[in-house]
């Protein structure tokens, strides 16, 4: 599959290695969630507006995943819902929480600092912007989303790439979103689905919860072709570090997400 995926992308003069840096998580680059309050934006397909003002943003030669979404309603789970999102986003301006689905969010990955601040300096004017969180970290917040949210494209330089139809000749490229990348001077390119949704979507990093074992398998067998469960490997850890982790440990609370699956995992609080 591999093969197919490389094979397909230079067939585009797309290098799939050099589209690591949007695939791979990177301990110098952060990630965030640019939230935007539907309630303000006056058309239905609100996803239009909020990408001319997202695209316009980007700078030229960077390389990044792009997830977008509504920020879903989970039975019974409304009131954890909202206090995951307040302790999460940096609100822009006042708004009032109506319903989680009134909020459509784009995530946004392999960001430096000053990315981080085009986007939210240049969205602040945009009544349709209501914050912007920073998910580079563990948050009760960032695993809502990481349950939630749908692979839309890769911006890889000037080029966006997005998946299409299985049956749509592979030497094809369509703008399946309908985004204005165009008319912001990218160049579309597109991929089988079955080839896109496989080894081209970024995954949101996020703890391992019971009955989700099998997620943790397959990323382990990036890494391994017999890959062990997390429960049986050893964990080497120095004494300096052991340290550090030990007080945290022990300021723990059940985690919202797994409370709603009815499991028993807890949220380490730093």
């Amino acid at each position: 599959m591999r093969r197919a995926v490389e094979d397909t992308l230079a067939g585009k003069n797309v290098s799939y290695d050099r589209l690591k840096s949007a695939l791979v998580p990177a301990q110098d680059r952060r990630e965030i969630a640019l939230v935007f309050d539907t309630t303000a934006i006056e058309q239905s397909w609100y996803g239009l507006p909020i990408m001319k003002h997202v695209m316009a943003l980007f700078e030229r030669k960077t390389n990044h995943s792009v997830l977008v979404g509504d920020y879903l309603d989970l039975p019974g789970q409304s009131d954890r819902l909202f206090q995951a999102f307040s302790d999460a986003v940096d609100p822009s301006r006042s708004v009032e929480f109506h319903h989680p689905t009134q909020f459509f969010i784009v995530y946004i990955n392999n960001l430096t600092e000053a990315m981080i601040e085009r986007f939210d300096e240049g969205l602040r004017s945009y009544s349709g912007y209501a914050g912007i969180a920073d998910t580079t970290y563990a948050s009760a917040f960032k695993t809502y989303l990481s349950t939630m949210l749908v692979n839309s494209f890769i911006k890889h330089g000037n080029i966006i790439l997005q998946g299409h139809e299985p049956d749509r000749d592979p030497g094809e490229d369509v703008n399946m979103s309908g985004y204005p990348f165009e008319e912001n001077g990218y160049i579309c390119r597109s991929i089988t689905n079955d080839l896109m949704g496989v080894l081209l979507s970024y995954k949101i990093e996020r703890p391992v919860y019971p009955a989700f074992e099998v997620d943790t398998e397959f990323a382990l067998n990036a890494v391994s072709l017999t890959p062990m469960a997390l429960d049986d490997c050893e964990i080497d850890v120095k004494e300096a570090k052991l340290a550090y982790l030990i007080p945290i440990a022990l300021e723990i609370d059940r985690c919202p997400v797994a409370g709603a699956y009815g499991a028993d995992s807890v949220w380490i609080v730093d």
